[in-house]
């Protein structure tokens, strides 16, 4: 495939992503007579079709990544030097351009009235205490826990469902998920946990009841069955590549996981897509909204007067921050998959730089960072967000996390006490495009990730021009160093610099 068809390929891939969420869930919730009719009077014959064998595709392992480069720190006892304006590498690569993180769904529709229920069903996901309409009828209606035809017992149990109690367990499910916008693999986690919840002995049931949550809400799932063994299964269609999941491609190319291992040998599934359902993205927004649960704070103070200055050893720091994450939000990034835009294989760092900060810090940090950095230029204020990024202490993922590679969200930069190179330059960009408003990249050398900022004026130093802008090279890991300043030759490999743009 040709750089430009790749472009093309990923620009497609990128407009079909920035589907509203919203959308979809407004339309089920504004015409539930239609859902119903679509639903159960369509679901017993999209599910009496032949379902099809197909053969599972192995799982794809994570890019591999080169021994990391250890951090860099300018020499105490000699002037910094001014940075030295030249191109990183003639003939730049440039990957394409990221997904952007799926805005949180906004209600635009009026609430839609639900009727009383005999029984409100209550439960928890990551903390987070949610209420639905959930009749114990739907309960029965479910299949058994062990099923000599899994794809006949799931119809049958689609006819045994009442509408109007479907119809209330729907609305109040969409209701609160919205409430708490949560994103795709949010709400997919969200009736994972309120299936183990509501019907926690019944493998079956469960999976049942998670498809059609996830039907009603548009998403494309399917079922599998293997008599063999009296088992239903439930595969999530996504848009991204998930890294290390078995998956199956139905529809031509269309990846579809079922999060679980499947039999070998005896496994068919649903093979036909159910209305005009669409994909999932796994991609978080960093805006789902959880209970809070406050973790230890983490202490963060920046140093301005001094550039060798370790901010949180400082007499006389210029800002200084103790930071609470919510507990309950790390634990659900933690169970956020790996994963690849199609097309892009520099993509596994853009998941983490396109997700938002959350409201949480967002309010501890940005009103006083905002006031600090009014006064500044661009090139200042960059300098400063730089060394904010720095005063995080570095460690490797092998030391912290005993794995070669874990990047964080900019959330879980701020939480946990210790970071590497991909986590500083992940949080440093995030900062950049808030408190900036400018646009910003990620910059990749074998073994080391920086991050390059396009300014509005020309500044000095290390740069990289792409899509019509100079990328100035900062690195949060070069402890120190200026805005323009790239890790000695001995340390990096320039000639194998590849820009990922954010924007």
């Amino acid at each position: 495939m040709t750089r430009a068809s790749a472009d093309d390929f990923l620009k497609d891939f990128l407009r079909d992503a920035t589907e509203d969420l919203a959308a979809f869930r407004d339309k089920a919730l504004s015409d539930q007579k239609a859902f119903r009719d679509s639903v159960l009077g369509e679901l017993s014959q999209w599910l009496s079709q032949p379902w099809e064998p197909k053969p599972m595709e192995p799982p794809v392992p994570v890019p591999h990544n080169e021994p990391p480069v250890p951090p860099v720190v300018m020499p105490r006892d000699e002037p910094a030097p001014a940075p030295e304006t030249k191109p990183v590498r003639d003939n730049p690569v440039v990957a394409p351009s990221p997904q952007p993180a799926p805005e949180p769904p906004r209600p635009v529709l009026p609430p839609v009235p639900v009727a009383p229920s005999p029984e409100y069903f209550t439960f928890t996901s990551y903390g987070t205490t949610y209420r639905v309409d959930a009749s114990p009828s739907i309960r029965k209606a479910l299949p058994g826990c062990t099923l000599s035809s899994p794809a006949k017992a799931l119809a049958e149990s689609m006819d045994r469902i009442d509408g109007d109690e479907l119809d209330r367990l729907v609305s109040s499910f969409i209701e609160e998920a919205r409430a708490h916008r949560l994103s795709d693999w949010a709400y997919y986690k969200l009736t994972e946990h309120f299936a183990e919840a509501f019907v926690p002995a019944n493998t079956n049931a469960r999976k049942m009841l998670q498809g059609l949550l996830m039907l009603s809400a548009g998403y494309d799932v399917r079922f599998g069955e293997a008599p063999a063994i009296g088992r239903l299964y439930l595969l999530v269609g996504t848009r991204e590549l998930i890294l290390n999941k078995n998956y199956y491609i139905l529809d031509g190319n269309k990846r579809f996981y079922p999060f679980e291992e499947t039999p070998d040998k005896g496994f068919s599934i649903s093979a036909d897509k159910f209305g005009d359902n669409r994909l999932l993205t796994a991609q978080p927004s960093g805006k789902e909204i959880f209970d809070a649960k406050a973790g230890a704070p983490h202490e963060v103070s920046v140093c301005t007067h001094d550039p060798h200055c370790p901010g949180n050893r400082c007499s006389s720091p210029a800002a200084h921050y103790s930071l609470k994450g919510n507990l309950n939000r790390m634990e659900f990034l933690s169970e956020c998959p790996i994963f690849l835009v199609p097309g892009n294989e520099n993509s596994k760092w853009t998941t983490y730089a396109m997700t938002r900060l959350s409201d949480e810090y967002e309010q501890q940090l940005y009103p006083s960072l905002r006031k600090l950095l009014g006064g500044m230029s661009k090139l200042e204020a960059a300098n400063f967000l730089m060394k904010f990024v720095e005063t995080f202490e570095y460690k490797l993922d092998s030391e912290m996390w005993g794995v070669a590679d874990r990047a964080f969200f900019p959330d879980e930069t701020l939480h946990y006490p210790y970071r590497d190179c991909e986590d500083g330059a992940i949080l440093f960009t995030r900062l950049v495009r808030d408190l900036l408003g400018l646009p910003s990249a990620l910059v990749y050398y074998p073994g080391h990730l920086a991050a390059a900022v396009a300014f509005d004026s020309p500044v000095n130093g290390a740069y990289i021009n792409a899509r019509g802008r100079r990328y100035t090279i900062c690195d949060p890991t070069y402890f120190y160093a200026d805005v323009g300043m790239q890790m000695p030759p001995d340390k990096v490999d320039a000639s194998q610099a590849i820009l990922i743009p954010l924007d």
